[in-house]
């Protein structure tokens, strides 16, 4: 009698998905900024704004406890940019602090509001020779609507930055803003932040500090990750 054969039971593979944690944090020492600080040069920045300061004056107080987050000649650097009716690259990149304080003591006002020139400068000098390696940031604070070129131009700007890989934060002063647009163009809506007085500014400052991410190439990914 014939033995019988056995039938051979198919093997069906299916992929294992295993998890996989990620216990990544951006460290100081990881994160290589170049950072524009644009600042409004208005002549309504010389409004007086409490405690005996201009506007102004607290916008270059805000300013310097930004950079005193920065790590300056470990791998940060800054530039300052004013605007009015125009826009001046006041101080290119740098890592030397001494520098950007005299530029941030030299600013000089003027009328007219030209957001989109501000924006426009800044954005040259982060994708200009003295570009570096990592995260690029422009930091826009106003307080208040374009003026003379419609709001939309500085949008516009705004997202030709972003396109580079720029990375947007915008500050507005006061309540004459025009809110919408300056959410529009910062790179999230919470990195549009409104300081009602002149004395949030400082804190504000030090928020978008700790906002800043380390390079996406530094993580499992690419990813983006934050302080």
């Amino acid at each position: 009698m014939p033995t019988a054969t056995a039938t051979p039971t198919p093997v069906v593979l299916r992929p294992a998905y295993l998890p996989l944690a990620l216990r990544e944090a951006c460290q100081p020492t990881q994160r290589r900024a170049d950072v524009a600080l644009v600042l409004d040069a208005s002549t309504s920045m010389l409004d007086p704004a409490g405690t005996g300061r201009t506007k102004l004056d607290a916008a270059r107080d805000a300013a310097r406890v930004f950079l005193d987050q920065l790590r300056l000649g470990a791998g940060d650097r800054a530039a300052l940019v004013s605007f009015n009716g125009a826009a001046t690259l006041d101080q290119p990149l740098t890592d030397v602090r001494a520098d950007l304080d005299r530029a941030l003591g030299a600013i000089r006002v003027a009328p007219l509001t030209r957001l989109d020139l501000g924006v426009g400068t800044a954005h040259a000098e982060l994708v200009g020779p003295r570009r570096q390696p990592g995260v690029a940031v422009v930091i826009l604070l106003t307080d208040g609507r374009a003026n003379p070129v419609p709001v939309e131009a500085a949008v516009d700007a705004a997202r030709l930055a972003k396109a580079d890989g720029i990375l947007v934060f915008t500050v507005g002063l006061g309540d004459d803003l025009d809110f919408e647009a300056l959410t529009q163009m910062a790179s999230r809506p919470q990195y549009f932040f409104r300081a009602a007085t002149a004395d949030a500014l400082a804190d504000i400052y030090r928020d978008i500090a700790g906002e800043i991410p380390c390079p996406p190439g530094a993580f499992w990914g690419g990813r983006a990750v934050t302080p």
